[in-house]
């Protein structure tokens, strides 16, 4: 028997044990879909009507209430330091970019949850912006060797707070796949403030790191006896990032510019809008995804335009798929009232990984709230959005709220859910 697929067994008997006797947060054990039929959630939700008529249309800009996000890790190794006064997870990403280069860039999470992403070099920078995290240049390095069946990363680069770390991990070239139906992985504790995220873990082994810090040895933080927290995975991540963003016009018709305004800089997405059977549909491409939001507009461009479907695409993978039923008011509109409705999500092609709810409330300032129920993970980071739609500008600031969860329980009674 594979000696990884031991440690896979050992691990969840340890977790387990650690996680009842401890009340840990359930970070590694994969699950399944929590709904078998995405198709038939979204369909048992009620269906709504709304007269546009007498409403005034505020703009003619496409209205957004989201920035989407998703990355195809190809490879990522991660561990946990044990003893650092600030930092807590490290993952080494390998991704492609759209030019069909690959490169690596690190994720730092603090303990208190925030993230950093560490670039390499200037040309990756704008590769980091499209990740919700703050962006710097840490001057980053990763030579990856590979011997018959093991395979090692050397790294080095600076922590957000200077100091130099360091380090070399080693794992199998070929991990085991958590199963057909166990692949839903859970996101790690941390980025609550930034990301509603939704994971398909695709390959997990354990690995086995040497981490130096200012040149001092830095312990790995341990799951059980010999077992350091560090693995080596493959996995398709997506979801809603926090931050602010606006869409203005542009001199060419039927073209728009999306600017994000994440906390180091600003990431910038030419939109276009163009006609799709029976729906209107405005894409952009970034410099890792690929954007679309899909509208239902039977009277054509001219008419209303209900959002139903918003997904991201790393290259040729779905990333992540969000759909409504019923589909999201026209808020181009002078709307007022409470709107609500059934959400899914997907990643990678996958369907029902997360389920949950919207409500739109519609006014003199306009709020779009997503409330997932399940996973447990995405249940505790709703995303609520506040919509200022001008004539000539639709700006949009969105933050991950926990008290919101299950409708105003809070992220605590999340768990309970798992």
């Amino acid at each position: 028997m594979d000696r990884s697929y031991l440690y896979y067994l050992g691990f969840s008997i340890a977790a387990l044990t650690l996680c009842f006797s401890s009340g840990c947060y359930p970070r590694i054990s994969p699950t399944g879909p929590v709904v078998k039929d995405s198709a038939a959630f979204l369909a048992s939700a009620e269906s709504r009507e709304l007269n546009y008529s007498s409403r005034t249309r505020r703009t003619e800009l496409p209205v957004l209430p989201f920035r989407l996000w998703g990355v195809d890790f190809d490879e990522e190794m991660l561990f946990e330091l044990k003893d650092h006064p600030r930092y807590g997870m490290i993952e080494i990403c390998h991704v492609r970019k759209r030019s069909g280069e690959w490169t690596w860039f690190a994720l730092v999470a603090e303990h208190e949850g925030r993230q950093h992403v560490a670039v390499g070099s200037q040309s990756d920078y704008k590769l980091g912006q499209s990740f919700p995290a703050p962006v710097y240049r840490s001057g980053l390095r990763v030579e990856r060797t590979e011997n018959g069946k093991r395979i090692a990363y050397a790294f080095a680069f600076q922590l957000p707070n200077g100091e130099a770390i360091e380090g070399l991990v080693h794992a199998s070239a070929k991990g085991n796949e958590p199963g057909r139906t166990q692949r839903n992985g859970s996101a790690m504790n941390h980025s609550k403030k930034s990301a509603l995220a939704i994971l398909d873990l695709e390959e997990f082994s354990w690995a086995r790191p040497t981490v130096r810090i200012a040149g001092q040895p830095a312990a790995v933080r341990s799951l059980a006896p010999g077992l350091p927290y560090s693995m080596r995975l493959e996995q398709v991540a997506g979801g809603i990032a926090a931050g602010q963003t606006s869409v203005v016009d542009s001199p060419q018709p039927g073209v728009y510019e999306l600017n994000n305004a994440p906390t180091s800089g600003r990431d910038s997405m030419k939109l276009t809008l163009v006609s799709d059977a029976q729906d209107l549909v405005v894409r952009g491409a970034g410099e890792v995804i690929d954007v679309e939001y899909r509208f239902r507009a039977s009277a054509g461009s001219d008419g209303p335009q209900e959002m139903y479907r918003a997904t991201a695409r790393h290259g040729d993978v779905e990333a992540f798929d969000l759909r409504f039923s019923p589909p999201l008011p026209d808020l181009r509109y002078d709307l007022d009232g409470e709107y609500s409705g059934r959400m899914t999500a997907a990643v990678h092609g996958r369907q029902g990984y997360m389920i949950g709810s919207y409500w739109v409330r519609a006014g003199k300032t306009t709020a779009v709230t997503l409330l997932p129920t399940a996973p447990f993970w995405a249940c505790e980071r709703p995303t609520h959005t506040v919509i200022d739609v001008r004539a000539d500008s639709v700006n949009t600031s969105t933050t991950i709220s926990p008290a919101l969860a299950l409708g105003g329980d809070g992220a605590e009674h999340c768990f309970s859910r798992r």
